[in-house]
């Protein structure tokens, strides 16, 4: 790999680093300044889109279409890293950081919730095929934490599925997602810093 998409990969890994950190400010600035329509582990992320508070609704709207498109930019890196399986998912996160884009001009209103949702579901798809697709070529790799840390979130997203009702369990899994990004854009950081020989 040469010294440019090494480069590449380092700054892409820190856009993944950063995407994670803008969504869980916004979130937590949105859940400071919400009314009390919204509660965590209850509300469904999505309806700050519609809050009541105006200044609510724009940092969150505007929010998720700047996340989305660090989201995709985030999976152009990891394009970037040519093998089979980065490229998959780097695909794939570019696809579901279009959903999110799409979903802070479409909000959860009643007269586009259906779209909303239908979004919703495409981003949730296209991230859990694209940690797939990356968590396999890190098999392929040898890359043995990689692994065993990708399954550690898989085991607790679906113990999450399972115990909790979908509030509380989309909570708990887009942080989980998130972590898991934070950890994969560690692993670019990395590769570059190394002369890109592994992830």
């Amino acid at each position: 790999m040469n010294t440019d998409v090494n480069n590449h990969s380092t700054a892409f890994g820190w856009i993944g680093i950063i995407a994670v950190v803008t969504y869980c400010t916004i979130i937590a600035i949105c859940s400071v300044i919400a009314d009390g329509s919204w509660t965590w582990c209850e509300s469904v992320v999505s309806r700050f889109g519609i809050n009541d508070n105006q200044t609510v609704r724009d940092i969150y709207n505007y929010g998720s279409i700047i996340f989305g498109l660090l989201l995709a930019t985030y999976g152009i890196g990891r394009i970037e890293c040519k093998k089979v399986g980065y490229v998959v998912g780097g695909i794939l996160f570019i696809f579901a950081g279009a959903c999110i884009a799409i979903m802070g001009l479409i909000t959860c209103a009643d007269f586009t919730r259906d779209i909303h949702r239908f979004f919703a579901m495409l981003t949730a798809i296209f991230i859990v095929l694209a940690m797939v697709a990356i968590a396999l070529q890190y098999y392929r790799d040898g890359n043995i934490l990689a692994i065993g840390f990708t399954l550690v979130i898989g085991i607790m997203a679906f113990a999450c599925f399972t115990q909790f009702e979908f509030a509380k369990y989309e909570t708990y899994n887009v942080l989980m997602g998130y972590i898991w990004i934070v950890f994969d854009s560690i692993l670019m950081i990395k590769a570059g810093l190394n002369g890109g020989t592994k992830q």
